[in-house]
C-alpha cells in the first residue's frame, strides 16, 4: 500500500498539487487498491487515517492506471463462454479476479464501468427515482427455465408479478428461435420437450438478438453486475447529498445559502457571544448551532451578565464554545457512535463525469469525508477544520457533515419523501430537529405513538423524540399551512432540555431563548419568577433582550388586550408561544418590551 511519509509535503506546480508516494511494485504502476487506500476515505481504516489525517488535507492527483489492451475480453470467442456464466458465476468472478477489478475492468471493446450519471439515469427511467429501487419481486425475478422433467420445460417461469411482461417477452424470443431450428415438434404424448443445452442455446439467442435489435442492429450493451467494489460509491454520496438538501442535482443552494457561515459578532459587542444570523433560508441551522453554543458557555459558567445586564465572552471562550457545539450535534446524529466531517478542498473535485442529470454547484463535487468513532480525535479534528465552517459556504459544509454524520440511509427514512430545504429555500423543521436532535422528525411528541384515537394500528407509526434533549424547541405559527405543526402539542423532551436554552419558531422565523440559572429546570421553584435572555442573531439587535416572567398566577389573555387592540380577546404571538411552555404566564412590563422585541424576529 502506498504511504505519504511525515516529510512529503505537497508541493506545488501551478495549481496542481501532488504527494510523492512510495509503492512496492518494481515497475512503479499503482495498483488499483493503492489508488484506492488513498482516496476513497470511507475505506481507510481508522488505524490508518489516525496517523495520516494531516497528510490527507491536501488533494492529490492522481495517475490513471492504463488498461491492459491486450487481455482476453469476456465476450470474444464462442458463445460457450456466456453459457457458462449461465451455468455458474463464478466464472466471471475468476475473470475479474484475473485481469482487473469492477473499477477498471474492460468487459467489452471500448467499454467502462458504469458511472453515476449512467446509473442515475437508468434508475430515474425506470423507477422514476434514484432514491427508491426496485421492489423486492423485481430484485428477485430471474430467467429460469422449469424442471427439465416438466412437459413444459422450454418456458421459463413467469409468476404473477410485475417483471412477468418482461419474462413473458423473452420466452416469446426464446420459443421463436427453437421453432427456427425445428425442436418444438409434439411427441406421442402432445407433449414439447428440449434439451437443455437447446433451451440455453435458445435462451442465449434470444437475449443476443433483443439487444441487437434495441441497438438498431448496429451494436449493443451488456451489463454485468460483480459482487466486489462498487463502481462509484462517493459518486452516490455526493449525488445524494444534493438530492436530500435540495431534492435537485440540477439546482444548487442559493446565493444566501452559499455565502452563509458561521460568523460571531464583532467583539466589542455587547451579545459578542452571538453568531450572525441574518434573515435568509439558512438562519434556522445557524441559531440551532448558537442554541449549543450558549449551552456550552452556561455548563462552564461563562454567561453570567454584569450590572449593565450585558453578557460578553473571550474570543477564546466561544470559539472553543462552536467547536464543542459543532461536535457535539455530530456526535449526536451519529447516535454517540461516530461521525463524519466532509471538508471542500480548493483543488481538483473528486469526480468530473457529471452527465446532464447533474450540475456542479462548486462545493459537493470537492467533499472529501472523514469518519471517526472517538469523540476526542473528532474534537481536535473540529478545531483544525473551524475555519472551513467560519468562512463562505461553512453552514453548508456543517450541514452536508451533519448529513453525513446521521448516514444517508437513515436520513432517508427519517425524510419521508420531504427534503431538509423548504420551497421557500428556508430551514425546515426537519433541517432544525437534525440538529437538535440528532433525527430529521416531523412530530414533537415523545416517543413512538402506533395506534390512532380508535385504539387502531397505524400504518405508519409517528416517530417523536425519545431522549430528553441537550437544548429545547418551541413552536407556534398562526399561518394556516402550518396546521400540521401547530396542531401538534410539543412533548416534554424538547419543552424540558437538559439547560435552559431554547430553540424558538414563532411564525416561521426563528430566535433563541436562554436563562443564566444553569438549574432553572431542576427545581419548579426557580420558575415561578425568572428572567429569559432573547438573542435572533440578526445585526438589527444590538442590545441585550430581557423578559421576566410571572408564572405565579394563571393570567387571561385579557391583560394584554388594551395595549394590543381594541379587543379585549386578544393575545400576542410571543406571549402564545411562551405558554405553550408556561401556562398562563405573564411579561412584566409588557408594553414596553413587546413591541421592540417582536421588531427582532
Amino acid at each position: 500500500m502506498p504511504t505519504a511519509g511525515p516529510n512529503d509535503m505537497p508541493t506545488s506546480e501551478g495549481q496542481s498539487t501532488m504527494y510523492r508516494i512510495t509503492t512496492e511494485n518494481s515497475d512503479g504502476e499503482y495498483s488499483d487498491q493503492d489508488l484506492l487506500s488513498l482516496v476513497n476515505y470511507f475505506e481507510v481504516s481508522r488505524a490508518e487515517l489516525k496517523n495520516r489525517v494531516d497528510s490527507l488535507l491536501a488533494q492529490p492527483i492522481l495517475k490513471a492506471k492504463q488498461v491492459d489492451t491486450q487481455a482476453p475480453k469476456l465476450f470474444e470467442g464462442k458463445q460457450i463462454i456466456l453459457l457458462n456464466v449461465l451455468k455458474d458465476n463464478r466464472i466471471l468472478d475468476e475473470y475479474i479476479k484475473n485481469y482487473g477489478n469492477s473499477r477498471t475492468l474492460k468487459l467489452y471493446s471500448q467499454g467502462d464501468p458504469i458511472t453515476l450519471p449512467i446509473a442515475s439515469t437508468l434508475r430515474l427511467l425506470a423507477n422514476n427515482s434514484t432514491i427508491h429501487s426496485f421492489s423486492e419481486p423485481w430484485l428477485s425475478a430471474k430467467f429460469s427455465f422449469r424442471d427439465y422433467t416438466n412437459p413444459l420445460n422450454y418456458g421459463l417461469i413467469a409468476d404473477r408479478t410485475g417483471a412477468r411482461g418482461v419474462i413473458l417477452s423473452v420466452q416469446a424470443f426464446v420459443i421463436r428461435h427453437l421453432l427456427l431450428k425445428n425442436l418444438l415438434s409434439p411427441n406421442k404424448h402432445r407433449s414439447i420437450s428440449v434439451s437443455i443445452e437447446a433451451r440455453n442455446e435458445a435462451l442465449v439467442d434470444a437475449i443476443t438478438e433483443i439487444l441487437c435489435q434495441a441497438g438498431e442492429r448496429r451494436g449493443a450493451t451488456v451489463s454485468v453486475p460483480y459482487a466486489g467494489d462498487e463502481c462509484f460509491s462517493n459518486y452516490g454520496v455526493h449525488y445524494t447529498l444534493r438530492l436530500l438538501a435540495n431534492n435537485s442535482t440540477i439546482h444548487s443552494f442559493s446565493e444566501p445559502w452559499l455565502s452563509a457561515k458561521f460568523s460571531f459578532r464583532d467583539y466589542t459587542n455587547p451579545l459578542n457571544y452571538g453568531l450572525v444570523a441574518d434573515r435568509t433560508g439558512a438562519r434556522g441551522l445557524i441559531l440551532s448551532v448558537q442554541a449549543f453554543v450558549i449551552r456550552h458557555l452556561l455548563l462552564k459558567n461563562l454567561l453570567s451578565p454584569n450590572k449593565h445586564r450585558s453578557i460578553s465572552v473571550s474570543i477564546e471562550a466561544r470559539n472553543e464554545a462552536l467547536v464543542d457545539a459543532i461536535t457535539e450535534i455530530l456526535w449526536q446524529a451519529g447516535e454517540r457512535r461516530g461521525a463524519t466531517v466532509s471538508v471542500p478542498y480548493a483543488g481538483d473535485e473528486c469526480f468530473s463525469n457529471y452527465g446532464v442529470h447533474y450540475v456542479p454547484d462548486g462545493i459537493t463535487e470537492r467533499l472529501h469525508m472523514f469518519e471517526f468513532v472517538d469523540i476526542a480525535k473528532l474534537r481536535t479534528f473540529i478545531i483544525k477544520c473551524l475555519p472551513y465552517f467560519m468562512k463562505e459556504n461553512g453552514v453548508i459544509v456543517f450541514l452536508y457533515s451533519l448529513m453525513l454524520s446521521r448516514t444517508l440511509k437513515k436520513l432517508i427514512d427519517d425524510l419521508d419523501h420531504t427534503r431538509l430545504l423548504g420551497d421557500r429555500d428556508e430551514s425546515t423543521i426537519q433541517m432544525v430537529t437534525l440538529a437538535l436532535t440528532g433525527r430529521a422528525l416531523h412530530y414533537f411528541h415523545n416517543g413512538v405513538i402506533d395506534v390512532d384515537s380508535d385504539g387502531n394500528l397505524m400504518e405508519h407509526p409517528q416517530y417523536g423524540v425519545k431522549d430528553r434533549c441537550s437544548v429545547g424547541f418551541i413552536y407556534w405559527s398562526k399561518h394556516e399551512d402550518d396546521g400540521f405543526y401547530h396542531k401538534q402539542e410539543t412533548g416534554s423532551m424538547l419543552r424540558t432540555p437538559k439547560v435552559p436554552v431554547w430553540l424558538v419558531c414563532l411564525n416561521r422565523r426563528y430566535g433563541i431563548m436562554f436563562s443564566t440559572n444553569i438549574n432553572l429546570l431542576n427545581n419548579w421553584i426557580y420558575e415561578n419568577y425568572f428572567q429569559l435572555h432573547i438573542y435572533t442573531g440578526l445585526k438589527k439587535q444590538e442590545e441585550p433582550c430581557l423578559l421576566s416572567i410571572d408564572t405565579r398566577e394563571q393570567y387571561p389573555a385579557s391583560i394584554y388586550g388594551n395595549f394590543f387592540e381594541d379587543t379585549d380577546q386578544f393575545t400576542p404571538d410571543f406571549i402564545q408561544l411562551l405558554q405553550t411552555r408556561w401556562a398562563g404566564c405573564k411579561i412584566e412590563n409588557a408594553d414596553e418590551v413587546l413591541h421592540d422585541l417582536m421588531t427582532y424576529f
